[in-house]
């Protein structure tokens, strides 16, 4: 959606939100197509041309030494005629404010000192200009960026600030101001900030002025970008305080990936700005941004503004305006008119519109609002507006077959008017060309919400398996409303325990369409859902990630435990069995003869880490160590015993620590044969440990055999 008409439009049509289609189509007419994506790193620069405001002078030659062998401006710097850089090569600003117009012709890197260190300044209103290979946008008579990239070159824009302030004006909307427009090219902007990019301060005569973009990248002719490719890559950057975008990508053959940025504008009484923008079959991928302030106050009536149904959607946190795919992923949306817009008049291919993982919070009118486009989405969190989801077929005299086209899953909607609605601006124009919204939301949690789901079509509203709370207000209103309550999955590992204390874990989950769990989450973290059993003890704790966990505790009584549970009155259960144990294994000595002399014993099992934290078979954080025993009774003073310990896999037992010591004195001795890493993994696991004692004696051999559970 494009905020309000230019002063010149015709007044749009009346009824409801055909408004806000009549402001966006006369928006998009104006708008600059632009766009740019770089996709590789910072240029590998050949050479250093240096620019000092304080020290240098722009004479043949400059920038071949920092300091007094510096250009005084960027602009002589960039100057081939005066032996400037050239592709590859970077261009090094030392701090200052530089007040000029750069245009940058050739792939460079243009390096300032840091934000609010070095900054290029807008020159005056009067003294701004056009500069070659900048075409102006259709319906004005020049575009005058502070910088302009006009190369297929990489170039790399890092570490300064791009103020527009001194530019400001009121006489009209004849010229547009950006920050940076980029045609054609193939940009990287990296920690850098652009400021003050708008003509105002507004006025009603300047109302609905499509001008003054942060970021305006774009591929040519204008609203097509038919035959060009171009890329834009942002990240680390913050644009604050524009007129109509804060970055705006446009043209088919346009890509860009905005990542981990902040922009910001304040609400304005005279135009509905957006903070980023797709437009006219551009692509992009919008990831991990923040992006507020962007509303609109114009007077009641009027173009923007409350209201006025259409009137309210003229100022989005993020839009896509018949674009290419694009993909909103984990944003934070907050305090605009509408978080997410997603429009289609049918003028350029429809592409789908995928959102993930992004919260809207406190957008006035709209979280999420899908308005003949295809848009899909998952684990978005959406909440304090006016409606929070809102699928509209926005018929506006142009078919389009695909009119509002959404679907969400695994969200949560929650205290906003209406949580989830679907509706028609003009029920008397839907046709087969511009059909009714088609609108699912499923495996979702709406609550908080004054009503729940709002259907104001003759269309179906799916919302099967939503965990849907609305005490004390509507759940439905409207007809053709589908619900399926979510299904509690209970399940217990491992299914069989032991009688006498033996642990189970018990896990519950609220699943839906397909086994996928309803959240983000159904169940919030920190929450203790209601466990039961017919058997033993259940021990409770706390929900993590949308799944709730407990402990059962085996008791002395043997059988088959029924579990149950219940979140948020769905209830579910599980069997665990519950054995007596064995009997123990005893050891075993084997001995070759009747006539053999007494055997050695193995009193007693333990490990070292360093400390003794293993005794009598009790086994805790075995990381590395010895096996030691305690032998009692040898056959003489110098009693050479071999220890060998394995373990079993199945059918199959295998060595894992082996050697051999001398008994040196009679009675008790500490042996310490080196234990493997197998074996301490095996520990680890709990699995059954052998440990054999073979004894040489004069009559041969015997072997002690002890079977312990550690």
């Amino acid at each position: 959606r494009a905020a309000a008409a230019q002063q010149a439009a015709a007044a749009p049509p009346a009824g409801g939100r055909a408004r806000r289609m009549a402001s966006l189509l006369v928006a998009v007419t104006v708008l600059a197509a632009l766009a740019a994506v770089f996709a590789g790193n910072a240029l590998a620069a050949s050479s250093v041309v240096y620019v000092n405001g304080a020290l240098g002078a722009d004479v043949p030659g400059c920038g071949s030494a920092p300091g007094a062998g510096a250009c005084e401006t960027i602009g002589a710097a960039l100057a081939p005629a005066d032996g400037g850089a050239s592709s590859g090569d970077t261009v090094m600003v030392a701090p200052g404010t530089y007040t000029e117009q750069v245009a940058i012709r050739s792939g460079i890197t243009l390096q300032g000192a840091g934000e609010g260190q070095t900054i290029i300044e807008a020159r005056p209103a009067g003294a701004m200009s056009t500069p070659a290979g900048d075409p102006p946008m259709p319906g004005y008579a020049g575009d005058t960026p502070v910088v302009l990239v006009a190369t297929s070159q990489p170039v790399l824009i890092t570490d300064l600030t791009i103020d527009g302030s001194q530019a400001v004006q009121n006489t009209g909307c004849g010229y547009n101001i950006d920050g940076i427009t980029a045609v054609n090219a193939n940009l990287t902007v990296t920690n850098t900030e652009i400021d003050h990019i708008h003509i105002g301060p507004l006025s009603l005569a300047l109302e609905g002025c499509q001008i003054g973009f942060g970021v305006n990248a774009l591929t040519t002719p204008a609203f097509s970008g038919a035959g060009n490719t171009a890329s834009l890559t942002m990240h680390g950057d913050s644009v604050n305080d524009y007129q109509k975008n804060g970055v705006v990508v446009s043209g088919a053959g346009q890509s860009a990936s905005i990542l981990d940025n902040t922009i910001s504008d304040s609400p304005d009484a005279y135009i509905g700005a957006n903070g980023v923008a797709v437009l006219y079959g551009a692509t992009a991928t919008v990831q991990g941004n923040v992006v507020t302030g962007n509303e609109c106050n114009l007077a009641p009536g009027k173009i923007c503004g409350p209201g006025l149904i259409g009137s309210e959607n003229d100022a989005s946190g993020l839009l896509a305006y018949d674009s290419g795919p694009v993909t909103f992923a984990n944003n934070t949306v907050d305090g605009n008119d509408i978080g997410v817009g997603d429009y289609n008049d049918g003028t350029y291919p429809n592409a789908t519109v995928t959102l993930n993982g992004n919260s809207f919070n406190a957008n006035r009118y709209f979280g999420i609002d899908a308005g003949s486009g295809i848009t899909v989405g998952t684990q978005n969190t959406v909440s304090g507006s006016d409606i929070g989801v809102a699928a509209a077929s926005l018929v506006s005299g142009t078919p389009d077959a695909h009119n509002a086209q959404l679907s969400l899953t695994q969200s949560a909607i929650t205290g906003n008017g209406v949580g989830v609605q679907a509706m028609v601006d003009d029920p008397g124009a839907v046709t087969a060309l511009s059909p009714e919204p088609v609108l699912a939301v499923n495996n979702s949690l709406l609550s908080g919400n004054g009503v729940a789901i709002e259907n104001g079509t003759g269309a179906q509203i799916d919302a099967r398996y939503d965990l849907i709370s609305c005490p004390g207000a509507t759940c439905e209103s409207g007809p053709a409303i589908l619900t399926a309550s979510p299904v509690l999955k209970l399940s217990v590992a491992p299914v069989s325990i032991l009688t006498g204390g033996q642990l189970g874990l018990i896990s519950a989950e609220l699943t839906g369409l397909g086994g996928a769990l309803i959240g983000p989450p159904a169940v919030p973290d920190g929450t203790t859902a209601g466990f039961t059993t017919t058997l033993g003890q259940i021990i409770p704790a706390v929900t993590s990630g949308g799944v709730a966990t407990a402990t059962l505790i085996s008791g002395a009584v043997p059988g088959t435990a029924t579990l149950g549970a219940s979140i948020d009155g769905v209830a579910g259960s599980a069997a665990v069995g519950i054995a007596a144990p064995p009997a123990a294994p005893s050891s075993t000595v084997v001995t070759p003869s009747a006539s053999t002399a007494p055997a050695a014993t193995v009193e007693k099992l333990t490990v070292r880490t360093g400390a003794l934290v293993v005794s009598d078979g009790v086994l805790t954080n075995v990381r590395r160590g010895t096996l030691s025993f305690v032998v009692a009774n040898p056959l003489s003073r110098r009693q050479r015993v071999r220890i060998r310990l394995t373990a079993r896999f199945g059918r199959h037992i295998r060595v894992v620590a082996a050697g051999s010591f001398v008994i040196r004195a009679h009675g008790h001795r500490l042996v310490h044969p080196r234990l493997s890493g197998l074996a301490l993994r095996l520990l680890r696991r709990r699995h059954f440990l052998y440990v054999e004692e073979h004894v040489s004696t004069a009559a041969g051999a015997e072997t002690l055999r002890v079977r312990l559970r550690l």
